[in-house]
C-alpha cells in the first residue's frame, strides 16, 4: 500500500453524481446486482490540470444483511484523457484506474417508491498513479425511483366461468389506467394484455413465458415514457 488516493476518490464522488445510468436486479429482494455507466472528473491538482473529463463504469453486487442495511463487493474502471492545457504542451497521455473492493450500505425506504441510499466503500486501486497499488476510499448518497410494485394476483380460470375459484399468481402494478398503450403497442412489439382495478394496471405474468419477460418489461418502460 501506498497512502490514499484523493484524486480517484474525488473522481469516484463525481462519477457517482454526475450522468450516472443504473440498472438493478434483485431476487426476492435479497440479492441485488448494479450496472453504473457516468463520468469522472479529477478535482485536485495536479491531476486536475493534466486530466479532463472521463469516462466510469462501475459493477457490484450487493447482499440485503437484515432490515435496510446490505454489504456489497464492487469493480470500478475510470479513465480520463489529456486536458487541453496538457495537449497544447505536447503531453497526451492519458490516466486510467482499476479499483476492487467492497463496503456497507443503508437503504431506508422513503415512501412506497423512494428509498434512500447512504453507502460507504474502501477498496484498492490496482494502475493507480506509477504501478503502486494503493487505498482508496469513498461515499455516495442517492436514491432509487420505482415505477411500479411487485404484487400477489388472483387468476380466474375458464375466462370467468369458474367465478368462485382463483389461482394465486403474482404480477406487476402500475399507477394509473396504461391498458390501452399495452394493449396496442407500435408494430412489430408484442401486445400485453392487461386489467385495471382501484386506479392502476394490473400485470399478471402467470402465463408469461419467462422467455419473454423482456418483452413485458420494454412494453412497461414505453408505456411509462410516453
Amino acid at each position: 500500500m501506498n497512502g490514499i488516493n484523493p484524486r480517484l476518490l474525488l473522481a469516484l464522488a463525481t462519477s457517482a453524481a454526475a450522468l450516472t445510468l443504473s440498472t438493478v436486479a434483485a431476487a426476492q429482494g435479497r440479492f441485488s446486482a448494479r450496472v453504473e455507466l457516468g463520468a469522472a472528473l479529477p478535482l485536485t491538482s495536479p491531476q486536475s490540470n493534466d486530466f479532463g473529463l472521463g469516462f466510469a463504469g462501475r459493477g457490484d453486487v450487493g447482499l440485503r444483511v437484515a432490515g435496510p442495511l446490505h454489504l456489497h463487493a464492487y469493480g470500478a474502471y475510470m479513465r480520463w484523457p489529456a486536458s487541453s492545457a496538457s495537449t497544447q504542451v505536447g503531453n497526451t497521455a492519458s490516466a486510467a484506474a482499476t479499483l476492487l473492493g467492497g463496503g456497507l450500505s443503508i437503504e431506508p425506504a422513503l415512501t412506497s417508491r423512494v428509498r434512500l441510499r447512504l453507502e460507504g466503500d474502501v477498496g484498492v486501486s490496482l494502475n493507480g498513479a506509477g504501478s503502486d497499488t494503493r487505498l482508496t476510499w469513498g461515499g455516495g448518497v442517492g436514491a432509487w425511483f420505482g415505477v411500479g410494485d411487485v404484487v400477489d394476483l388472483d387468476g380466474v380460470p375458464g375466462g370467468g366461468t369458474l367465478p368462485t375459484v382463483t389461482i394465486a399468481s403474482a404480477g406487476l402494478r402500475l399507477d394509473g389506467d396504461h391498458s390501452t398503450a399495452l394493449r396496442t403497442p407500435p408494430r412489430p412489439a408484442l401486445p400485453v394484455i392487461a386489467r385495471v382495478a382501484d386506479g392502476a394496471t394490473l400485470i399478471d405474468l402467470r402465463t408469461v413465458d419467462p422467455a419473454d419477460d423482456h418483452c413485458v418489461g420494454e412494453a412497461v418502460r414505453r408505456c411509462l415514457a410516453t
